[in-house]
């Protein structure tokens, strides 16, 4: 029979959230990217409405999610307009950290027992 741990709120606020350094070489030799997953609350902000335009929802996800460089969503904007490659091994590196799938950020706005705006 296994033993289970119950979560103690000493282990949850010692938790931290995932981060990753993610090399971007096409951009200029050796550059990387440091990518931190976002909280529920994070996510809960980038709920994006049904029209949404969805580079814009990317732009404003890795202004949230990438840690180092410190860049605006419209600086984002301009990185995707460059070579696909390495801004979607960011994007996606974002995203996992983050937990989100496709359609993750709708089921999580849809099961929030807080309404959001």
């Amino acid at each position: 029979m296994s033993e289970h741990r119950i979560l103690t709120m000493e282990a949850l606020e010692a938790s931290l959230v995932p981060t990753e350094w993610v090399p971007v070489p096409e951009w200029g030799e050796g550059m990387e990217v440091l990518v931190g997953g976002l909280t529920p609350e994070e996510v809960y902000q980038l709920a994006p409405g049904k029209d949404a335009d969805p580079s814009e929802a990317n732009a404003r996800l890795l202004a949230m999610a990438v840690k180092e460089p410190r860049w605006d969503a419209a600086t984002w904007r301009k990185a995707e307009r460059k070579l696909a490659t390495p801004y979607l091994r960011v994007l996606q590196a974002a995203q996992r950290l983050s937990g989100l799938n496709e359609g993750a950020m709708d089921g999580a706005q849809k099961n929030s027992l807080t309404t959001q705006s």
